[in-house]
């Protein structure tokens, strides 16, 4: 996907996103998890409910954001000029990590097992490239589709929940993960017309 005319990039920048492997990689991701929800959001899951484990470790390259679920994931890299800027995670159906937050038998009731895709951030000069919302939606519906299931997200983002309703994702509940949150969040699906 080609994006043009975003102040401080060349024209056509190119996103791209690529499912990490390196070790390197993932835990420069993390460092990204953790700059955009604690550093600069202010997340305190360890106050209230934190089913997911979230935990800030450091070491030599700094401060970042591990849970549960960080050994039991594709980690996927979104990719601006050579440069990781971003990143958001898939867990298959038998790892959702919103089957902690939410009742079994919604998660067990959604079409075609889908893969829940989250955690995603990018870094804050990165954040205004037109399409990089539309890049992040368009590879969730390929990447579960490749492996013949639905998937599913949850967001407190609007423009996030705007752009992927447009893309064909379905709005099924809004909830809270802690009582103490400022917006709610939108979980959507999309079946990839596999039903």
């Amino acid at each position: 996907m080609s994006i043009t005319g975003v102040k401080g990039f060349k024209m056509n920048t190119k996103i791209s996103i690529q499912t990490l492997e390196s070790s390197e990689d993932i835990r420069e991701v993390k460092g990204i998890l953790y700059d955009t929800y604690i550093a600069e959001l202010g997340w305190k899951p360890w106050l209230e409910n934190n089913q997911s484990n979230i935990s800030i470790l450091a070491d030599a390259d700094g401060m970042y954001m591990e849970d549960d679920f960080g050994q039991h994931c594709e980690w996927h890299g979104i990719i601006v000029n050579k440069k990781i800027c971003g990143v958001f995670r898939s867990i298959s159906f038998e790892n959702i990590e919103l089957r902690r937050y939410l009742s079994s038998s919604l998660i067990d009731g959604l079409p075609n097992t889908p893969f829940e895709y989250n955690r995603c951030a990018v870094l804050p000069e990165y954040r205004s490239l037109r399409g990089m919302i539309s890049a992040i939606g368009n590879f969730t519906i390929e990447h579960s589709l490749e492996r013949k299931c639905g998937s599913i997200i949850g967001t407190g983002h609007p423009a996030l929940t705007g752009t992927f309703l447009r893309q064909g994702y379905q709005s099924i509940k809004t909830f809270k993960y802690n009582t103490f949150d400022e917006n709610e969040i939108s979980l959507l699906v999309h079946s990839n017309n596999l039903v």
